[in-house]
């Protein structure tokens, strides 16, 4: 697989001649320098430019190299609101791989939806696989839970409660009866 473009001339020439190159990487790669091979296996680097004027020395064969990084990305996952809930999974990660994001909700809260920092919906699934191609960020949007409980007769909601599935408490009615919500 080619990882960069290298743009030269190739030939024979004589000893002071200027050479320009250029060196191009392909998406997911950054240049990372030119460097010139000194015995084998030895290289100095010469230039962190991709564009470098190369006067060539007095020597039979001149060795260059073009090096290549992949990118490294930052991925960022935000809260909604703080305190709401947690977000894992999130840090540096090297292009063509991936990072999956994990969103927990607190006690009192649910998972709402990932959204992207304009707001628009990604994913309504408590994890999702990111595969960044530039620096992300993600929101993870968290909601109070709302119970419905029948208070003496009259529908009461409940904020910040226990989910209804493991209510436990109990209360009074208007005339002392004590009631456990029932499902």
């Amino acid at each position: 697989a080619s990882y960069d473009t290298v743009n030269h001339i190739g030939g024979f020439f004589a000893h002071g001649t200027e050479i320009g190159i250029l060196a191009e990487p392909d998406t997911g790669y950054h240049f990372a320098g030119w460097m010139e091979q000194q015995v084998p296996g030895l290289y100095q680097i010469l230039t962190s430019s991709p564009a470098y004027t190369y006067t060539l020395p007095n020597a039979l064969a001149v060795n260059l190299r073009a090096t290549f990084d992949t990118n490294i990305y930052n991925v960022v996952a935000n809260v909604n609101i703080d305190g709401l809930g947690s977000v894992s999974g999130a840090g540096q990660v090297k292009h063509f791989l991936s990072t999956t994001l994990v969103a927990t909700a607190n006690l009192g809260y649910h998972f709402v939806r990932w959204t992207n920092t304009l707001g628009n919906e990604l994913s309504t699934a408590d994890s999702i696989t990111v595969f960044p191609t530039g620096d992300t960020t993600l929101v993870a949007v968290f909601d109070t839970n709302i119970y419905t409980t029948l208070w003496a007769g009259a529908d009461t909601t409940i904020y910040n409660s226990q989910p209804y599935t493991g209510l436990t408490a109990s209360y009074l009615d208007f005339w002392g009866n004590e009631h456990t919500p029932q499902r």
